[in-house]
């Protein structure tokens, strides 16, 4: 991505080179989930009475997550409201460099959000991006398990309403 992303159109002056990600691997014994942004996972297992019951399996990194703000900060980056919801945006960006804002804390891509200076401001050779690229992943014993629904960035949907569905 980075490697071809300078290539890519702008759309409104704005780069468009970030997506978000989920996976999950199903064993015999474990479900294995990973995410980078705001796709979410939904495990659906099935209770004593063969009734379904869904639940969010994994944490969407949209702006209000609070675990990755300070990261966020040691960065370089801030997070702010925009227009009643929070986006992340660069604290102090340099002359020209772009600086448009983002809703979520981690993405693949978004290389104009990435500060290579980050490591000389902090030392720490593993000193993240403004966004990270790093997934959380999750491991779940399989038990009762009925369906694993991989959804789409953005896509929120009521674990209620999943069950009824389904």
């Amino acid at each position: 991505m980075k490697v071809d992303s300078p290539n890519w159109t702008l759309q409104n002056g704005i780069p468009r080179d970030g997506t978000t990600a989920s996976i999950a691997v199903l064993t015999p014994s474990y479900l294995m989930l990973a995410n980078v942004g705001d796709s979410p996972i939904y495990v659906v297992t099935r209770d004593e009475n063969n009734k379904l019951e869904a639940t969010m399996a994994v944490k969407l990194h949209s702006a209000n997550y609070a675990p990755d703000h300070a990261r966020i900060k040691a960065a370089g980056g801030v997070v702010k409201d925009l227009r009643g919801s929070p986006g992340v945006k660069r604290a102090k960006p340099n002359k020209g460099q772009f600086n448009g804002c983002v809703r979520m804390t981690r993405a693949l891509g978004d290389f104009w959000k990435q500060d290579a200076n980050c490591v000389a401001r902090t030392g720490d050779l593993m000193a993240m991006p403004i966004l990270s690229h790093m997934p959380m992943v999750y491991f779940y014993e399989v038990t009762n398990l009925a369906y694993v629904i991989v959804a789409s960035d953005g896509c929120k949907l009521m674990p209620r309403a999943i069950a009824i569905v389904l």
